[in-house]
């Protein structure tokens, strides 16, 4: 095992990310079909019309905890990219809907400072805005409040 995979399984094992878990906040999903250094998670988001109780990622943490992982929503039969039009939305103009914006890098990642595609090219962004960038004293807890607080916001409106 690699270190970085070494140290995200000891996060996963925290009592900071296990609590959450047991709320039913958030979770780990094992699968063969994805393999390090690629890992699936869910988060749990309120009751809206026809969305989910909960939506999955796929995130990369290569590079963990030095850098931050990057990655998308996934639809949770194939793994794979959800598609754009089953992604989760945001009131117009909202934070949550800049996050989630699809119209940047076609989705690929989240416009977030704790993504790792968004910081690369987004340098400004360590500078903006130092207590929402991502350092290799976060962990993915940190990185899963982070979007469930997203989710549970009145920004968030379904699917």
């Amino acid at each position: 095992m690699e270190p970085a995979q070494q140290i995200l399984m000891s996060h996963l094992q925290a009592p900071e990310f296990t609590s959450g878990a047991a709320e039913g906040w958030w979770g780990h999903v094992v699968d063969k079909r994805v393999v390090w250094p690629q890992v699936l998670l869910w988060i749990a988001a309120p009751e809206q019309p026809n969305a989910p109780d909960r939506f999955y990622v796929r995130l990369d943490f290569a590079g963990y905890p030095n850098q931050p992982p990057t990655g998308n929503v996934v639809d949770p039969d194939t793994w794979e990219p959800t598609p754009l039009t089953k992604r989760p939305k945001g009131q117009a103009n909202s934070r949550f809907a800049k996050v989630m914006r699809v119209d940047w890098e076609g989705g690929r990642a989240f416009y977030h400072p704790f993504d790792r595609h968004a910081t690369s090219s987004h340098t400004d962004w360590a500078t903006n805005n130092p207590r929402k960038r991502w350092t290799p004293a976060h962990t993915v807890t940190h990185w899963l409040a982070e979007f469930h607080a997203l989710f549970q916001s009145e920004e968030y409106v379904g699917v």
